[in-house]
Parts: C-alpha cells; sequence; structure tokens
C-alpha cells in the first residue's frame, strides 16, 4: 500500500522515487516471492459473475500498466463496478492498487466481494525488504508513507464509543476504569459524557443507533423493553446512561457475518470481558434471554468506521428547529400530539430523534409549508450521508430526513385525516395557541387524540391521554365522520378505566 502511494505521487509529481521503489518491489521479489493462492477464488467470483470486473492476479506489474489505471480514474473516477476481492478477516486478495488509488482520492466506499476463505496473506516484513536489497533510505521512504496511511485512516475513522445502558448505573465509574485499564497499549480512553433524556428521547436513539447494527427490528424491541425493564424506567420517567469515547490503535478488522460489515475484533473482546465481568454483580443483568438470543442490558459499542460516523452525528448535529417555526410564524398549521411521548416541553429548541411531527395545515398553504420545511433541513442537516426527501400522501405530504437509512425525524404536513371531518381541521387553525410553535387547545387536542387511537389502538399513550384528561372532553359528533364509531371507542376507554379502578380497589 505504501510503495503504490507513494508510485502515485511520483505519476503527480510529488516525489521522484515512488516508481523505481514500485518496479524494485515487483521485479526483484516477483509477485512477492509467493504464489497467489487466491487465483481458485478468483475463477469462481468470474463464474458466478461475469459481469464483475477483477482485476488479474497474475498481472504484469508494469509502470504502464498502473499509469493506465490512475490515468483511467482521473478520466472517469472510481467504477463501482470494479469489485475488490478480500477474505473474511478483510485481508486483500485482488485489487490492491485500486485500493490504493481509492485511498488517495478519499474515496469513502469501495464495492467488494468477501471470500469465505482466510487467506494466508503476503504481509511483508521488514526482514523482506532487507533481504531484497532496499536501502535504508528506501525502507525509511516507505515506512514513513505508511505511518502516514495508517495515521489518516485512524483519523478518518475516528474514535470509537461505548454506551453503558441506565441498568449500570451505579457501575459507570467501574466499568469506565476498567476500559482504562483492559489494554492500554492498543486502547485508550478519550473522554466521557453523561445524558439524560426523556424516555421517548432515549427510544429513538437507540432506534437511531441501532440502524447501524445488524441487530433485527423484533428482537430490537424486545431488547430496548429488557433495558428498561432492567434499570427499572417507569413511564414518563427520564432515562440516565454514559457514552465512553475511545480511541484503538490497532482495531483488528474482520467480517460481521450477520450484516456483511466489518468489525472490530479489538472493541468485541473488550466488550466480552466487561459484560462477563459484570453480568454476574446482579441478576437482573442476566435475566433478559429470549430463546438462542441473549440481551445484553450493559454496554453496547460502535464496531466500524459507518457505526463511528453515525454514533458521532448522533452527539452532534442541532435539534434546534426554532428557526424553522420562525419562517413558518405567519402560515396556516398546528402542530398535533402535542405530549412529551411526542414532542418534549423545550420543543422546538429540541426534538426527539426517530419520531414524526405532526402537523395540520391548510390545502392553500401545505406547498408553501413543505417548501420551507425542505429548504430548512437542507440548510440544517449538513453531512454527506444525510438524506432528505419529501412524498405525496392521501392526506398531505411527508418530509423525511434521515442518515443513511436511519430516520431523524419525519414532518407529517396533513390537510386531512381519516375520521376527524374537514371542518374540525379548520376549526384547529383557527383556535391554534402558543408562542414558539403553534399547538391545539386541549379540548381539540384530545379529540385527535381519540382519533389516532382508533386507527391504531396499539398506541396506549392516547389512550392515557385521553383518560388524565377526560373531564376536559366535550365530545361533538359533528367533529367525526363516524361518531357512533368514536363514542364507542372512547366508552370503552372510559370502561377500562373504571375496570382497572375497580380492581384497584
Amino acid at each position: 500500500m505504501a510503495v503504490r502511494c507513494l508510485a502515485i505521487e511520483n505519476y503527480y509529481g510529488l516525489n521522484e522515487f515512488g516508481f523505481e521503489l514500485y518496479k524494485k518491489m515487483h521485479t526483484v521479489g516477483g509477485n512477492y516471492g509467493q504464489i497467489n493462492k487466491a487465483e481458485d477464488y478468483y475463477k469462481q467470483s468470474r463464474k458466478r459473475n461475469k459481469n464483475i470486473k477483477i482485476g488479474l492476479i497474475r498481472e504484469d506489474h508494469s509502470v504502464e500498466q498502473f499509469k493506465k489505471l490512475i490515468e483511467s480514474f482521473d478520466e472517469s473516477g472510481y467504477d463501482p463496478a470494479s469489485v475488490i476481492m478480500c477474505d473474511m478477516n478483510l485481508l486483500n486478495i485482488n485489487g490492491s492498487h485500486r485500493i490504493a488509488l481509492a485511498y488517495y482520492r478519499g474515496q469513502e466506499f469501495i464495492t467488494s466481494e468477501i471470500q469465505r476463505y482466510i487467506f494466508p496473506g503476503r504481509r511483508l516484513k521488514l526482514d523482506w525488504f532487507w533481504e531484497n536489497g532496499f536501502s535504508d533510505r528506501e525502507i525509511l521512504q516507505i515506512r514513513s508513507k505508511q505511518e502516514e496511511i495508517i495515521h489518516t485512516c485512524k483519523e478518518r475513522t475516528g474514535n470509537y464509543y461505548c454506551l453503558l445502558y441506565p441498568a449500570g448505573e451505579k457501575y459507570f465509574d467501574e466499568i469506565q476504569r476498567d476500559i482504562g485499564l483492559y489494554d492500554p497499549e492498543n486502547i485508550q480512553l478519550i473522554g466521557t459524557q453523561d445524558f439524560e433524556l426523556e424516555l421517548a428521547d432515549f427510544v429513538g436513539s437507540i432506534k437511531f443507533i441501532y440502524k447501524f447494527d445488524s441487530i433485527l427490528p423484533h428482537n430490537l424491541e424486545r431488547k430496548i423493553s429488557y433495558i428498561l425493564r432492567a434499570a427499572e424506567i417507569k413511564p414518563g420517567s427520564k432515562v440516565k446512561f454514559r457514552v465512553i469515547a475511545i480511541n484503538i490503535g490497532n482495531p483488528l478488522y474482520r467480517l460481521k457475518k450477520d450484516n456483511g460489515l466489518s468489525e472490530s475484533i479489538a472493541m468485541v473482546r473488550m466488550k466480552q470481558s466487561l459484560r462477563e465481568r459484570y453480568k454476574v454483580k446482579e441478576e437482573r443483568f442476566t435475566k433478559q434471554f429470549k430463546n438462542d438470543y441473549a440481551h445484553d442490558v450493559l454496554i453496547h459499542s460502535t464496531d466500524n468506521y459507518i457505526s463511528n460516523v453515525a454514533f458521532r452525528y448522533w452527539m452532534s448535529f442541532s435539534r434546534d428547529l426554532t428557526r424553522l417555526f420562525k419562517r413558518l410564524e405567519k402560515k396556516d398549521y398546528v402542530i398535533v400530539e402535542n405530549g412529551i411521548e411526542k414532542i418534549p416541553n423545550n420543543f422546538p429548541t429540541w426534538f426527539y430523534l426517530n419520531e414524526d411531527i405532526d402537523i395540520f395545515t391548510s390545502k392553500k398553504d401545505l406547498h408553501e409549508i413543505s417548501s420551507l420545511i425542505l429548504e430548512f433541513c437542507k440548510n440544517h442537516f449538513v453531512h454527506p450521508w444525510i438524506n432528505i426527501y419529501s412524498e405525496k400522501t392521501d392526506n398531505g405530504e411527508r418530509i423525511w430526513v434521515k442518515l443513511r437509512e436511519s430516520m431523524i425525524v419525519m414532518f407529517d404536513l396533513m390537510t386531512s385525516f381519516p375520521e376527524i371531518n374537514e371542518k374540525f381541521i379548520g376549526s384547529c387553525l383557527k383556535n391554534r395557541i402558543g408562542d414558539c410553535f403553534y399547538h391545539l387547545p386541549l379540548k381539540q387536542e384530545l379529540v385527535v387524540r381519540l382519533v389516532k387511537y382508533i386507527s391504531n389502538n396499539t398506541k396506549e399513550y392516547h389512550a392515557d391521554y385521553i383518560r388524565n384528561n377526560i373531564s376536559c372532553f366535550a365530545f361533538d359528533e359533528n367533529n367525526f365522520t363516524d361518531s357512533k364509531k368514536a363514542k364507542h371507542y372512547l366508552q370503552s376507554l372510559l370502561n377500562q378505566d373504571g375496570a382497572a379502578e375497580k380492581n384497584n380497589n
């Protein structure tokens, strides 16, 4: 890698010795003096997919051919169809010239095909260079470039992170100490930060973070419930947890079989060691098992470049929407479901991650409000991985903001809603209240909560909201498209509440 990068620099006139080192490396030792054992795997890949482009394993490593490859990058850029071959430990088998060019150009992602095989490798140690006649000066040039590459890769990968779940709060300091002691030559503790989030925000954050992991959605829901149960988190409570940033000198990557992404063996080993050490301290730490899946309730960690970047974005991006709602001040809109389950008390300076913001608006202002939200989001959520788009719905329009495929926020603009008469939405816009943002008076909010519960009666927080404010509920059949249905659901909620009260007595 280092010699190839020096050759690329030589091509661009940044040094005068890169190609000489390159020729020496490939002529003195031939193909590094070894038979390339990947040839069989190369042939198998070509049989499986004849369209993929894989460099010839036994190609003549000439300066001219390398120059042609560099010229091709200059003219056409990176070609995703040009596949890099790696083994299960992500050791390169074929494509080292393209990897060097991709690194030199700052290419973030490249296409690779992982062979289910552990390749013996061709790791060149210092002895090889001595034995093949490289001078001390040449070795120093190569080593200097190698150190620069390693430093750059570490810088691009950034810190790794451990998230200590709330169940282990009284052990946070001990776990932090043990991280510092585990492998101090390779793993260094950089810093810590304690968080205290509303329950809904914590759940949204965990869903966002795990989108970059391999856990299946149903297992994630179960895991979150176990995390909260182990910490005895009650509805309406705040959740305390700690994030520890660490630097790993040598991550030792391998392929993670269940999602095809890389994972740091160094991080995995440390995390396993900490789990084993602390899970025996309290029974509640080992209760969270379901069939063959063990739900850890103590610690989560990032373990590759993608999860590092995503976690870093989660910690740093601004959740302040004040400027957006200032721009919407004169438009016909009102936020519905303005309760702690979806909208924090300090909104719009903060919003819950992985949550939608439901907004009623007039038909005449829908397009303009949508345009203003899109414009704000494109200027506010700035990152190469950010994906912002809108889609038409039967009721209006939705605007999504995602980091890759993980949802940050969704604005659901509605000019109508099932089960509600259009006149009711007009009255909502007319009677809206608020300073920093417009929301509904309690009586109208209760109507919205009822129809939301009718559309999805698994969302118990709507039912709880209605029960807690039932004395303010003024039922008006004109608000509903099917008043009998609405009355039936409301009565069933009251009956449930009465039955529960009777049982408690």
